[in-house]
């Protein structure tokens, strides 16, 4: 996609019935590098500096190329009777090679085979374009007494074709000298950038975040394992704690388990506070669950109704509180307990993940001689409640990470 065509239609003369098909950013290899914008017509190539000098403005048709290729990495246009050379560096330069070379094969098809611009794929090109140090290290750099006659013949851009060393001029060596510097400076600098940019991909940062837990009482609560959701707290309340998404709902839970029946869940409603000092201003949310769940080894009941009721609250720092007290009827000493728990969403990983964290205390209404069987029970149910909620979270595609 190009942007602002009709302002570069006026800085370099690009005929009207041609529509620019692509834009590159690139280096001009000049006797200085010059970084601007390599754009590509139907039948012509444009570059535009970015320094918006004019004078350094290039128009190619294609009428007038005659070979396309690559050289040392970088792109190299030739123009007739070799009276003129461009290179350009691209970040990828095989990209733009491909493109071009598109174009140059469609303009071949509309031309006679004399004027066909001749394609290479090879970077070993023509020796009057081979420049060659006398480095046997590969350093980038000239020594006038290392070359013999044949390696400096016609060492084109910058000197006219001569037939030994003898006849260069220093001042042309040194251009020389300064071009395969250059050349050498870009190929390392476009590497460098290449794999620093690749490495800060596949490192990212971890952010770490410390997550301060309310207290619980150890006498009382049973905590459960703190588990690390790949869903911030406020899409993984939306998701899995509404009724937006029927799918994922509760009341889905509650069907996908194959353990509860007659389910009747009301959706949250605004109430003004809960009478507590703690979320005297917080906003609360409320609402009732009801359901039948089968029991297993208590005589002649084989099932009991629950009544469970919720309450939510959203802290200043993200975390979402899910509180909830259960009553079971039909159940022996029923009248004696009841089972309260809490859920617990904090904000991890710059907000982009969710720690759960989840216990239960199992309170005592009555003073019964079965104090301790029911606590024991009351945390017995509620850890598979939740290791079973969280098997659905899995079965709906949202990763669990493992512990906290």
């Amino acid at each position: 996609m190009v942007e602002n065509q009709d302002q570069i239609n006026e800085v370099i003369s690009i005929d009207k019935e041609q529509k620019l098909i692509d834009q590159f950013d690139c280096l001009l290899l000049n006797l200085s590098p010059i970084q601007g914008h390599f754009y590509l017509s139907e039948n012509s190539i444009y570059f535009m500096p970015d320094n918006k000098n004019e004078e350094n403005n290039i128009k190619i048709n294609m009428d007038e190329m005659t070979h396309l290729g690559l050289k040392d990495e970088n792109l190299k246009i030739e123009i007739k009777d070799m009276k003129k050379t461009y290179s350009f560096s691209f970040k990828e330069t095989n990209n733009v090679y491909k493109k071009l070379k598109s174009r140059c094969k469609i303009y071949n098809k509309k031309t006679e085979k004399s004027n066909n611009i001749v394609l290479s794929d090879s970077e070993e090109l023509d020796n009057e374009d081979n420049i060659k140090t006398a480095s046997s290290s590969n350093k980038c750099s000239l020594n006038s007494s290392s070359y013999n006659d044949d390696s400096l013949k016609n060492a084109y851009p910058f000197t006219e074709k001569k037939n030994s060393l003898k006849s260069l001029k220093d001042s042309e060596l040194k251009k020389i000298k300064r071009y395969n510097s250059t050349k050498c400076i870009i190929k390392d600098l476009t590497k460098i950038l290449s794999s620093k940019e690749e490495k800060e991909e596949e490192e990212k940062p971890i952010i770490k975040e410390n997550i301060e837990f309310k207290k619980i009482d150890p006498e009382l609560d049973h905590e459960l394992n703190k588990k690390i959701i790949n869903l911030p707290p406020s899409k993984l309340f939306e998701k899995y704690f509404t009724q937006k998404n029927e799918d994922t709902s509760y009341e889905a839970y509650y069907k996908w388990s194959g353990e509860y029946s007659e389910i009747k869940i009301i959706d949250w409603e605004k109430i003004n506070n809960d009478n507590t000092k703690e979320n005297k201003d917080k906003e609360i949310y409320k609402r009732k669950e009801n359901f039948c769940i089968s029991l297993v080894g208590v005589p002649l009941v084989n099932k009991s109704s629950v009544e469970k009721t919720m309450k939510y609250w959203v802290d200043n720092d993200g975390t979402y509180y899910i509180h909830s007290i259960s009553y079971s009827q039909g159940v022996p000493l029923s009248d004696k307990f009841n089972v309260e728990t809490m859920i617990e969403f904090h904000p991890y990983m710059n907000n982009t993940k969710t720690v759960l964290r989840a216990y239960v205390r199992t309170n005592i209404l009555k003073w019964s001689l079965f104090k301790f069987a029911l606590i024991s029970q009351g945390k017995k149910n509620y850890v598979k409640e939740v290791d079973t909620w969280i098997k659905f979270i899995e079965e709906k595609g949202d990763k669990i990470e493992g512990d906290y």
